[in-house]
């Protein structure tokens, strides 16, 4: 897998921030396992299935880290994460993570409901910029019918196909379909003025807002 590589979250300028990966699990259904059928229960789609951590790099939305399978009853996102991903960050480097990631050390992980964390206003449209690319992300690997289908292959087949579609999907960032970007908000992050954050969420929301009306037009052209 040499599309994805975990030093690549580090491949851009330093920009100050310490949140080099967003990380998050992707459930994948699967037949039912009858020996431990509650080990491989799914809450995401209430049926059994393995989960995978995938992480992204905050730059870019790049893949650069994977880790799975595990039956998803017995293994929380969090418990994954600490099992490897959290050992191989740089001292004083943090991911960023949703909800399920609360009960970790937030000098690891920056969760809305992480142990005293206190999101700054200006920092709210930029963590949510990210989340929804990685979600891009997680959606675009899933889109292979292989992962998105219930899975009736001998179970230890799983995770070469998941990592097949993850290369493949990393391959169509490189070369094709970029993941949108997010940097132009990243001012947002490393301002302490109020005033200068206010106007880069502007500018940044309104660039989103004409760029989607230009495809829009485009599409209504194009029919």
């Amino acid at each position: 897998m040499h599309q994805i590589i975990f030093e690549n979250r580090k491949n851009f300028d330093d920009d100050g921030r310490d949140c080099l990966l967003d990380v998050d699990g992707v459930d994948c259904p699967t037949t039912q396992q009858g020996q431990e059928p509650k080990a491989f229960y799914s809450h995401k789609f209430d049926g059994p299935g393995l989960r995978y951590e995938v992480a992204t790099d905050t730059h870019e939305g790049n893949i650069c880290h994977l880790n799975g399978p595990f039956p998803p009853g017995d293994w929380p996102d969090l418990s994954i994460f600490r099992h490897e991903l959290k050992e191989k960050l740089d001292e004083g480097e943090r991911c960023n993570a949703d909800d399920g990631y609360g009960g970790e050390d937030p000098s690891t992980i920056v969760s809305t409901r992480g142990i005293r964390f206190m999101e700054e206003p200006k920092l709210k449209y930029l963590r949510q910029r990210l989340r929804n690319r990685y979600e891009t992300c997680n959606e675009r690997i899933k889109h292979f019918r292989v992962l998105k289908l219930q899975f009736h292959h001998p179970l230890y087949k799983h995770s070469a196909c998941f990592r097949a579609c993850a290369v493949f999907t990393q391959l169509s960032f490189t070369y094709d379909k970029k993941l949108f970007n997010v940097s132009d908000a990243t001012t947002i992050a490393n301002s302490s003025d109020p005033e200068e954050a206010r106007i880069a969420i502007y500018e940044a929301a309104s660039t989103a807002i004409e760029e989607a009306d230009r495809k829009a037009a485009g599409g209504a052209a194009a029919n």
